[in-house]
């Protein structure tokens, strides 16, 4: 009986380890001497799905790809393959404009927040702000 509690034991904790796990994390980048009036800025906090390889994967590339179109401002879309290279791709894009046009200084602000608002074992619902 001893051993059927602790088989029983075994299996809720390795099925609760397998769940699928949802971490909001930041990531940013800035134009050097970037402030309110010059320069590029880009601030983006998203859950990030992770413990079940395949859904993780698989959610995490939808969202990168809607984040890529969001942050995009070049004619080209960005290849980033993370949110770290999408905010870095946003300051580089900021400098070759910068660069082409050197007597446009304007400011570039990107900032983006999602969060799941609803989640089911089928279903989730992300809402994104961004400006």
């Amino acid at each position: 009986m001893n051993r059927l509690i602790l088989l029983l034991v075994a299996v809720l904790s390795i099925s609760c380890d397998n769940e699928l796990k949802l971490e909001q994390k930041q990531f940013s980048a800035a134009s050097k001497g970037a402030d309110a009036n010059k320069g590029a800025r880009v601030e983006i906090s998203l859950p990030v799905a992770s413990n079940k390889p395949l859904v993780a994967d698989s959610i995490n590339r939808k969202i990168l790809s809607v984040m890529k179109d969001i942050i995009n401002y070049g004619e080209t879309p960005f290849t980033s393959k993370n949110y770290q290279e999408l905010a870095n791709d946003f300051i580089s894009t900021y400098e070759k404009v910068s660069a082409e046009f050197p007597d446009d200084k304007m400011a570039w602000e990107a900032k983006v927040t999602g969060r799941f608002c609803y989640e089911s074992d089928v279903l989730l619902n992300l809402e994104i702000d961004h400006y």
